[in-house]
């Protein structure tokens, strides 16, 4: 796995064997992590206090809802740095803009988690799970069928309201069903994992989704400029040059202002705008089929919980 960009600290550039780092900093945080579970069970074992009890994790129940938990995250926060970074580039909506259309998502999340607890009579918190997963499913859908370099606000209201409604209802039976498996004597070690895993989702949200939409946002301007000018040029190459646009690049919605469309032909940057635009509509779609495939992973976990309404936990 050769590095695309070298990381450099201190004028140093850090490239083990030749490869990225990344595998290797992943590597190591899991060795960190299976270092300190060894150390909570020790510690244990000699009756001293300890942060959370390594069994934990053998509770099937709680750790299908932390990992659905986690998934939460990852599709909110994936989404949210998703859309707002398309608004701004291909659209060219300012900050205000951009707040006021995801307002319907915010209106809808709060009324839906707000009346969760009266649904929870009514359905167990893996049925919630699994309509909040349907929601999550029909909003992108909408919300891909409408997305284009000439959206307005009032198109994306629909979809981001199901969206939002989705995110709402989800939120308070993934946390009651894993605490709720945890028991009372575990409850704020489970409740401290929780919220551990929902800071990994998001972190995880950010770097892989939003990622995953950037190099496809650069790697299509990239592939559509060299498209236009007929130039071939091999796939090393190809990376150079989507990094030197990722350093270049300022303002994509005016290229002219823009390093990067400097030495470009003057044909080619009569289309730029086009290009950025054609490859913004690409990138978001291919990071919302990725955020829909994490919503369905959620769908597929869901089956692992018990189907116990919270009035029937209550009889017991």
């Amino acid at each position: 796995m050769t590095p695309i960009r070298p990381f450099v600290v201190g004028g140093v550039t850090i490239a083990p064997f030749g490869l990225s780092i990344v595998p290797f900093v992943f590597g190591f945080g899991l060795t960190v992590l299976w270092g300190l579970v060894e150390w909570e069970r020790r510690r244990l074992s000699r009756g001293e206090a300890v942060l959370f009890r390594p069994k934990l994790f053998t509770n099937r129940v709680y750790v299908t809802g932390l990992s659905i938990y986690a998934i939460y995250s990852i599709v909110t926060t994936g989404f949210g740095f998703v859309l707002p970074t398309f608004l701004a580039m291909a659209v060219g909506f300012d900050p205000l803009t951009i707040g006021i259309a995801f307002l319907p998502f915010a209106v809808a999340a709060i009324l839906v988690s707000l009346g969760s607890g009266t649904v929870e009579k009514y359905l167990s918190p893996k049925r919630m799970i699994q309509v909040s997963v349907v929601l999550f499913v029909v909003g992108l859908l909408l919300l891909g069928t409408v997305l284009s370099p000439t959206v307005s606000v009032v198109s994306m209201v629909a979809p981001l309201a199901v969206f939002g409604a989705g995110a709402g209802l989800m939120r308070a039976p993934v946390s009651n069903v894993s605490l709720s498996a945890a028991g009372n004597e575990k409850g704020g070690e489970a409740s401290g994992i929780l919220e551990t895993g929902k800071e990994f989702g998001r972190g995880f949200g950010n770097a892989v989704v939003g990622s995953i939409f950037l190099a496809s946002l650069y790697g299509g301007i990239v592939d559509q400029v060299l498209n236009s000018t007929g130039i071939k040029v091999s796939q090393t190459e190809r990376s150079r040059l989507i990094v030197s646009l990722e350093d270049a690049a300022q303002n994509f919605n005016s290229p002219g202002n823009s390093a990067a469309a400097g030495g470009l032909p003057k044909a080619v940057q009569g289309l730029l705008n086009r290009i950025v635009e054609t490859a913004a509509v690409d990138a978001v779609q291919i990071a919302l089929v990725l955020v829909v495939g994490f919503v369905l992973l959620q769908l597929i976990l869901s089956g692992f919980l018990p189907n116990t309404r919270r009035s029937e936990e209550d009889e017991e």
